[in-house]
């Protein structure tokens, strides 16, 4: 049986980074020391789930050294409270210091969430097309390729102008897609050239 990985419910460390404008660096952390939970993905390696997600931009704007008990807090708050659907809710932590979820931490959020909704709809991998590499859904249109396009000087009205019957959502999320999940590995080695003749 083929399985299609379309929902892979959850958002990576590095989708999460650069929708939510924190550093790598600063979620793998939070990942570390427990102060956030990850769960294994369907292919995607691991996710963090929509209410880790809101956590996560609020300690990442709070760049206060807290320690990682009052992250801890932080994170269960968010995850019972719900303060992106309430936000005039309110954590008091010791000594008066008070967290609350301002409109610029709601809004990246939200962008996150619309980002995981249209990935759902437009992005597949399957193990049979393009050997799971990701395409927009229902093509064989490769998200990488459509990328080194859009790096080779190739404007979005030129790719839609090829593509026709591929709606305008689904070619920007598949850069979206593209810009938050590099290809790993070696990158593609250049064409081979005769070696140059040595001139005296």
């Amino acid at each position: 049986m083929i399985v299609v990985d379309r929902s892979a419910v959850g958002i990576t460390p590095r989708e999460a980074a650069g929708l939510l404008d924190v550093p790598l660096v600063r979620i793998n952390k939070a990942i570390e020391q427990g102060v956030v939970q990850t769960t294994a993905g369907a292919g995607r390696g691991r996710v963090l789930d929509e209410s880790t997600i809101a956590a996560l931009a609020l300690i990442g704007e709070a760049d206060l050294g807290l320690s990682v008990r009052v992250k801890r807090r932080i994170t269960a708050w968010v995850r019972k409270e719900r303060p992106d659907r309430a936000p005039t809710l309110e954590l008091v932590l010791q000594g008066g210091l008070v967290v609350r979820y301002p409109k610029e931490i709601a809004a990246r959020v939200e962008g996150a969430r619309q980002y995981l909704a249209r990935r759902a709809e437009w992005i597949t991998s399957n193990p049979e097309i393009k050997g799971g590499s990701p395409v927009i859904t229902g093509t064989r249109i490769g998200v990488y390729g459509l990328a080194d396009r859009v790096a080779d000087g190739v404007s979005l009205q030129t790719l839609r102008e090829d593509y026709p019957d591929i709606p305008r959502e689904a070619m920007e999320t598949a850069l979206e897609f593209a810009r938050l999940n590099p290809r790993r590995g070696r990158p593609a080695s250049k064409p081979w050239q005769p070696p140059r003749e040595a001139h005296d």
